[in-house]
């Protein structure tokens, strides 16, 4: 008895079973390529096989029985080993079907196909798309172009120039002979639509959709003639589909089958409804790789080509800092923008100069919204506030009268006289160079729109901060408010902030700065909002003062208790000052450096202090406790004679508390509740203040020789009481915020 192929099991497998029935027949061993198996074949209509035949190289075989022919689709192109039965009629059939380990596969995403010519298909190695490999065609190529196989005679060396150039898709290749050349192509061609319109005929059940790029001619889909998938997310999921799903603003990805195919060979559709909308934070070359929210995108050769053309990139282009809605295609390349949804780039003219020789013409620096300096080149014609184009003098000269009006009440330390200095919005034409400035104005177009406030309730509105009189905002939580405390705008983290310097600092275009909200703490300001949406201000100008409003400590700023004390060196490898420092109520740690030893002098482990960074580096410090000295020091820096220090904020006339004294009272059995510390060191008087879960317990203790902060033993019951035991009251340092105690400080 021999073992023959009688079906195959539910992965495909191939089901031997013992029998006699060839025992009379020749039997032989067999390899090659499968070339096609009933419709499905590597040579399209050159093939003509019914469901018990397949084709293996230039020979057709009859199935034995029991061979199932959709079993062996999926080896088409592979090279397979198979038995061969020959029987006395000389009729040849074949069994054991299986695909032998010589077959080479490589699949190539069309991003990273680089060139074909002369029988070699060079393509990127890596995502830098800097180095390139070759893979050699053979002359003799089978060739699937969107899923039917291509007869033959159709595939010459045009031919296989045509297949490769793909701008979407992939193509994958087989080595079946064990040769340098690849011998099978797959290929997965598409052309990408931005669709502009679809029009669709419920009778018909068909759509036209037209492409908003002009890159592709209008096409016409019947739903009977199209295999559909949509995704909603780039390189998601791809779900069934039908031509009722296409709209406008999609983008849709059609593969045609070849010429050569039957009529009723499907086309392939892949319609993405995928985009991505935010801030360009990053791009690297000429749109060569650009980042949204931390990602990474590239641009579809149809929309590059489109940006190139005439001057689409004016309208559709974009740069750092610009905020708009990337459509993507089914992998997530940038195929269009949606220019109704990109905002104007905003940036404040710093001032401008003639250029000379080869580099000459009206040059503007201007500071944009991503905090560069960049220095930009007046187009031939600028259009202001939409009117028709100007001469770069002129326009230079429209720029000197808009920001004369801005900088009028200015006291002089904060303008500079004859300056094109204001904030602008501005657009750029596909060489790069300025064409389009919106200024201050009431209408459309890109003009910048001030937002009247106040700062008294008293006086009439006005559009400009006034720097002659003194008339500054008071800001706190996000919010700018009059002198009598009604709120006249909000930032939030989305809102632009233009820092302007102050005096001699004016003249150097290196002290412009760009903020976030973030850089403004409790105090008064000389702001400007721009362009307020609700109660947001999506930019803000701020004209500082002397460096102290950048850096400042108020009733606000966190206090915190020094754990450490070292020395490090910088990145340029000069010594510098540490400090790790642990914030009242909190037990984690953090790192803050000082290049000045002097502003961390006198400080030293198990000191309280408050700290004004600039990210981790340190611009301030002020003594709140000197656990050496046991002082407490007030706001001006002096010792508290009286052990206690209040401040206000935001209203409350003791936000900010800390009080050195003894525990008077206390809950007799809980965590929380009012905690009363004897004040001014009198047996008598003392301030009450409310204890929560949240309180954290420090003490200072030496253990080796080594400075380190108690977080763990100590809490609410383990303070003894002055009003049981004098003598054996517990020593307190109270830090409390807005009524609440963050933390209880144990001296002794």
């Amino acid at each position: 008895q021999r073992l023959v192929q009688t079906g195959t099991d539910a992965s495909g497998n191939p089901i031997f079973t013992p029998s006699d029935m060839f025992s009379d027949d020749e039997i032989t061993d067999g390899y090659g390529v499968l070339v096609g198996v009933y419709e499905n074949s590597l040579i399209g209509t050159d093939s003509t096989l019914t469901k018990s035949q397949i084709q293996i190289d230039s020979q057709v075989y009859l199935l034995d029985d029991g061979v199932d022919y959709t079993s062996l689709e999926r080896y088409i192109g592979y090279n397979v080993d198979y038995k061969i039965r020959k029987t006395t009629g000389n009729r040849f059939y074949v069994s054991n079907i299986v695909a032998n380990n010589g077959t080479k596969v490589v699949t190539l995403d069309a991003d990273y196909i680089e060139d074909y010519s002369g029988n070699n298909l060079s393509y990127y190695v890596d995502d830098e798309f800097d180095e390139t490999d070759d893979y050699k065609i053979d002359d003799n190529l089978y060739v699937v172009y969107n899923g039917y196989g291509v007869p033959a005679s159709y595939i010459d060396s045009s031919f296989k120039a045509d297949i490769f150039d793909i701008d979407a898709g992939s193509v994958t290749l087989y080595n079946n002979d064990g040769d340098s050349a690849m011998d099978v192509a797959i290929v997965e061609k598409y052309q990408t639509y931005f669709v502009d319109t679809a029009t669709k005929k419920t009778k018909e059940e068909s759509v036209k959709i037209t492409d908003k790029l002009k890159i592709q001619p209008d096409i016409t889909l019947y739903d009977d003639d199209i295999i559909a998938t949509k995704v909603t997310t780039a390189g998601g999921s791809e779900i069934s589909a039908t031509y009722t799903s296409i709209n406008d603003k999609q983008v849709v990805s059609v593969g045609e089958p070849h010429s050569s195919a039957p009529a009723d060979v499907p086309t392939i559709v892949k319609i993405s409804t995928a985009s991505v909308s935010g801030t360009v934070e990053k791009m690297q070359g000429d749109y060569e790789i650009v980042t949204v929210k931390s990602k990474d995108y590239t641009l579809a050769p149809c929309f590059s080509t489109f940006l190139a053309t005439g001057d689409n990139e004016a309208t559709y282009g974009f740069e750092v800092g610009s905020t708009v809605k990337f459509f993507l295609d089914y992998a997530g390349r940038i195929v269009c923008t949606d220019v109704t949804e990109k905002t104007a780039s905003y940036g404040y003219l710093i001032d401008h100069h003639e250029g000379s020789g080869i580099d000459s013409g009206v040059k503007v620096k201007v500071l944009t919204i991503s905090g560069k300096l960049e220095e930009f080149a007046l187009a031939s014609n600028v259009s202001i506030n939409g009117g028709s184009g100007i001469s770069p003098s002129a326009a230079i000269a429209e720029l000197k009268a808009s920001s004369a009006v801005i900088n009028a009440n200015k006291a002089d330390e904060y303008k500079v006289e004859d300056s094109v200095e204001q904030l602008i919005t501005y657009e750029t034409n596909s060489k790069g160079k300025i064409n389009k400035i919106g200024t201050v104005g009431t209408g459309t177009d890109g003009q910048v729109k001030p937002y009247e406030f106040t700062h008294n309730g008293s006086v009439a509105k006005k559009i400009f901060a006034d720097c002659k009189r003194g008339e500054k905002l008071y800001h706190v939580s996000s919010t700018f408010k009059s002198a009598d405390n009604k709120t006249q705008f909000v930032v939030d983290s989305r809102t632009i902030v233009f820092y302007i310097p102050y005096g001699n600092d004016r003249n150097d275009a290196d002290k412009f700065e760009k903020y976030t909200k973030s850089k403004f703490i409790e105090g008064n300001y000389y702001v400007e909002p721009y362009e307020k949406d609700g109660s947001v201000a999506k930019v803000v100008v701020w004209y500082g003062g002397d460096g102290d409003d950048i850096a400042s400590i108020t009733a606000a700023t966190q206090s915190v208790i020094i754990t450490s004390k070292d020395r490090t060196t910088n990145s340029d490898g000069q010594e510098i000052q540490s400090v790790t420092y642990m914030p009242v109520g909190s037990t984690s740690t953090s790192t803050a450096f000082a290049e000045s030893s002097s502003l961390l002098s006198g400080v030293e482990t198990g000191d309280v202090v408050k700290l004004a960074l600039s990210d981790d580096e340190i611009e301030k410090v002020q003594m709140i406790y000197d656990i050496s000295e046991d002082d407490l020091y007030d706001p001006t820096g002096s010792v508290e004679s009286t052990n206690y220090v209040k401040q206000s904020y935001a209203g409350d006339s003791a936000y900010y508390q800390a009080h050195v004294g003894f525990v008077y009272d206390r809950p007799e059995d809980s965590e929380t509740g009012i905690l009363s510390i004897l004040k001014y060191g009198e047996t008598d008087d003392y301030s009450t203040y409310s204890v929560a879960s949240s309180t954290k317990y420090y003490k200072y203790y030496e253990d080796n020789k080594k400075d380190k902060i108690n977080t763990t033993d100590y809490n609410m019951k383990s303070l003894n009481r002055y009003i049981n035991n004098e003598s054996n009251a517990t020593k307190v340092l109270v830090i409390a915020y807005d009524g609440v105690v963050k933390g209880i400080y144990v001296i002794e």
